[in-house]
């Protein structure tokens, strides 16, 4: 009986220690993906805003620090006000207390897709309605795969209230994330694009000179005031155009079906009908980076966490758009891909 009673005891300290360790582990996986991910944002951003600030591209750090504000500032709102989802505890550089606190990692991962995809829509030469389109089609194709990954590292950088985390596409959520997610950063991007886009074509008449990128054709209160514009008004179409939702919350999926892949239909008509092709190489091969590291995040954290055989065919989907933008971005930035017409 003593022998007994000493084996259970061992057998349970074992299961014990065997738990611990399993919990240890995971919580140090959940705690790397996260800190991974921010920490190579901050990177990323810091070295973009040195480069930009050196080579004296202050238009496009002001559209950069624009992004950053907006998305900080749109997310508070999000937070505080909806409740619909919490974000994770395990960020470093956090505004607010749990469950109102906000990454400030969010905030400058959306200036850099806002920045970045501005210099690569740059390379064509098209009108501003359809370079706004092409800006938020190219982001949000992104946010399309990274979300769906975000969510399911082992606790989440954020987990939404009422949304259940599915392997499957439904009426009311892709793999898990509300489409409301995605129309709502659809129209953060058009609007923010198209007002930065506009306030740059009437300030290049006002002022006679077509370099705005030079300290003297942008100077500082003139990017202020672009910045500050741009956030209020931007935010104001967000807060009117999220609120149609509310009359139609059943067919949101339609909403975002309709605005997403109507936005590639008329790119594509576009394009062909006009024979576009780049004009010039992208300047600024570096902002090829973000992008890159956000599509082999996904697959790297799916394949460590066998996210992959939890939703196969959307693994395979990253997999395709990472390989097609590999290809697009490498011709784009290379001087063979010009204008033939």
């Amino acid at each position: 009986m003593v022998h007994l009673v000493k084996f259970r005891n061992i057998q349970f300290l074992q299961n014990s220690k065997h738990f611990i360790t399993s919990l240890s582990i995971k919580y140090v996986i959940m705690k790397f993906w996260t800190s991974f991910f921010e920490l190579s944002v901050l990177l990323y951003f810091s070295i973009e805003v040195i480069l930009l600030i050196q080579k004296k591209k202050y238009l496009q750090f002001s559209t950069l620090i624009t992004g950053a504000i907006f998305g900080v500032v749109l997310e508070f709102v999000n937070v505080f006000l909806t409740q619909a989802y919490t974000y994770s505890q395990e960020f470093i550089l956090q505004v607010g207390i749990f469950p109102n606190n906000i990454p400030l990692v969010i905030g400058l991962a959306w200036g850099i897709l806002l920045e970045t995809s501005h210099q690569i829509s740059e390379c064509f030469n098209l009108p501003i309605f359809i370079r706004t389109l092409f800006e938020s089609v190219f982001v949000v194709s992104v946010d399309l795969f990274l979300d769906v990954v975000a969510i399911r590292l082992d606790g989440g950088f954020w987990i939404w209230t009422d949304e259940p985390i599915v392997s499957t596409i439904t009426t009311t959520s892709l793999l898990g994330i509300g489409y409301g997610n995605f129309y709502g950063w659809f129209c953060v991007i058009f609007f923010s694009s198209i007002i930065l886009h506009l306030f740059d074509k009437i300030y290049a008449k006002i002022s006679g000179n077509k370099d705005q990128n030079s300290k003297k054709s942008s100077p500082w209160k003139y990017l202020l005031l672009r910045i500050t514009i741009t956030v209020i008004l931007a935010e104001g179409l967000l807060f009117v155009f999220l609120n149609i939702l509310r009359f139609a919350p059943s067919f949101i999926w339609l909403f975002f079906v309709l605005q997403y892949f109507g936005s590639i239909l008329i790119l594509i008509f576009y394009m062909v009908k006009n024979n576009k092709r780049a004009t010039s190489k992208l300047p600024n091969v570096y902002s090829l980076a973000y992008y890159m590291f956000s599509y082999f995040f996904c697959i790297i954290t799916m394949i460590v966490l066998g996210l992959i055989r939890e939703i196969p065919v959307f693994f395979a989907l990253n997999v395709v758009y990472g390989i097609g933008m590999i290809i697009f971005l490498g011709r784009l930035s290379s001087l063979q891909w010009k204008q033939t017409t």
